[in-house]
């Protein structure tokens, strides 16, 4: 049996389905609501609240993707990814080492080690800095998995994925999906910078690939990301290709978008809130976040499935059609999201 915590969210749910398809029996985890795969075995679980007994018998391989994600949380998420994504993780472990779990995989984040140096390319290797509270406690989960695996002798390893695309992503990439759906390129600055992405079918397969391996004791971490990075001006464009419409491209000069953003951080000051625009946005959009898989191709022989560009007709396709799909446009005619 392989359970796979968060299998009704965006991540999880692609592991989880991934690997009912390959036969595998899974019992996904789930928080609010179930997912719609009957596939699967359900079973609600709150990591922010102590285990029930046994939830991990019979587990030969235990997926840990649920989480809170937030880039820019308010006082009181930051508490909740605190008592979620650490503090869950710790019970998840102890109660893996009580039921003999060997096999844990833990989806991290590259948040946790980082952004690497303008101009560079990061590794595993890094000396962990990490991002924002969210990536504070992705690195605490990875150190409470290392912990895991010397205890135990078991296998631990740590995923860490840069920014996951595909079919329902939310975020800065739900936003670039709605422009595409209206027809528009904004490209801040000359739109050069270079970003690393993953799809979520990629992640699932990458974790298929461990599980088809021999285990191999002790703990790991690795970056799992497509083999090339991307343009935000070419992310725009596989979007927009996909959506059938040649896109028309709209320059925001760098200075302008600087001026906005600082706009926005003293709203942020003002409202003690996360607003639309700020600098970090702006950073997100126009600074170099490359990140690389070398590592986890060596050790495992692994390619990412696809391409942004060969995955983007099955993302378009997923978004609503007909009055659905307007309405989507709309709201980036409003700035609704």
């Amino acid at each position: 049996m392989i359970v796979v915590t968060g299998a009704s969210g965006f991540v999880g749910g692609a592991i989880a389905r991934g690997l009912t398809a390959h036969g595998l029996a899974v019992r996904g985890w789930y928080r609010t609501a179930p997912g719609a795969d009957p596939s699967l075995e359900w079973a609600r679980v709150n990591l922010a609240a102590p285990l029930p007994a046994g939830c991990l018998a019979a587990c030969e391989l235990l997926v840990h993707a649920a989480g809170i994600a937030h880039a820019r949380p308010t006082p009181a998420l930051a508490r909740e990814i605190e008592r979620v994504n650490v503090e869950g993780t710790r019970r998840l472990l102890a109660a893996a080492e009580a039921a003999g779990v060997t096999r844990v995989i833990l989806l991290s984040s590259v948040k946790a080690q980082g952004a690497p140096a303008p101009g560079t390319e990061g590794d595993e290797s890094a000396e962990p800095r990490p991002e924002g509270e969210y990536g504070r406690a992705k690195l605490a989960a990875e150190t409470l998995l290392r912990e895991w695996s010397a205890r135990t002798g078991g296998e631990g390893i740590a995923l860490r994925l840069p920014l996951v695309y595909g079919p329902g992503a939310k975020g800065n990439f739900a936003r670039m999906l709605r422009a595409a759906a209206r027809g528009w390129i904004v490209t801040i600055g000359d739109g050069s910078a270079r970003r690393s992405l993953v799809s979520r079918d990629a992640v699932a397969h990458a974790v298929r690939t461990i599980l088809r391996s021999p285990p191999r004791p002790g703990f790991r971490v690795y970056i799992v990301a497509d083999e090339q990075p991307y343009t935000v001006l070419e992310m725009q464009e596989a979007l927009g290709r996909a959506f059938g419409r040649r896109p028309r491209r709209v320059r925001l000069p760098l200075g302008l978008a600087h001026a906005l953003a600082s706009i926005g951080d003293a709203g942020q000051r003002l409202w003690r809130r996360p607003l639309p625009w700020s600098g970090e946005v702006l950073a997100r959009l126009t600074e170099e976040a490359r990140y690389s898989a070398a590592a986890f191709r060596r050790d495992y022989g692994w390619h990412a499935p696809a391409t942004l560009a060969e995955a983007a007709p099955a993302i378009v396709g997923a978004v609503p059609a007909g009055e659905a799909r307007n309405r989507l446009a709309a709201a980036v005619a409003t700035g609704r999201s």
